[in-house]
């Protein structure tokens, strides 16, 4: 909203804010976090698969308690295990998890926006005010050039006899 005003010393303004505000991030966790778990909670919802591999390799004592094919040698197992289910949602509870993470994100997402409106909404703010008052003080300082310009021309209308003592102390009180 801001680049309305196609000020680009206050877009500078704005967006150096946006991007070096600490709060901002920890909001913009917030949304990721929030998003992460609707992301988990919709997988609930899916089909799942599991895979596994397990390998190992051992030698057997030779005097020891295994008996003499086994024993003194080196034997290799493995084991592969493939393993998937599906979590029927019958009563709606998978449903309604994700309506709820959903909500979580929505809501961290609309944290986030008012979040950054409300940063830039007190720049832009600051920043008017700030050029409202460096105007104040060029006009300021226009008067004050015009009353030494009054004053000089008083002292010159007095040194000249047109005007009396009276109308020089008002133009020096008005300086």
């Amino acid at each position: 909203w801001w680049l309305t005003f196609n000020d680009t010393q206050l877009n500078g303004l704005i967006e150096q804010a946006l991007v070096n505000n600490p709060s901002l991030h920890m909001v913009q966790t917030r949304l990721t976090r929030a998003q992460a778990g609707a992301d988990i909670t919709a997988a609930a919802a899916k089909p799942q698969l599991n895979a596994s591999v397990d390998a190992t390799q051992q030698l057997y004592t030779a005097n020891g308690m295994i008996p003499a094919p086994l024993a003194g040698s080196v034997k290799s197992s493995g084991t592969a295990q493939l393993s998937g289910s599906w979590e029927l949602d019958f009563f709606g509870k998978n449903q309604t998890a994700l309506a709820a993470a959903l909500g979580n994100t929505r809501a961290a997402q609309a944290d986030a926006q008012a979040a950054r409106v409300l940063l830039a909404s007190s720049v832009a703010r600051t920043y008017f005010q700030l050029v409202r008052l460096h105007a104040q003080g060029e006009v300021a300082q226009r008067q004050l050039a015009q009353r030494k310009q009054a004053l000089q021309l008083v002292r010159d209308r007095v040194n000249a006899g047109l005007d009396t003592r009276l109308e020089l102390l008002q133009a020096e009180g008005a300086l």
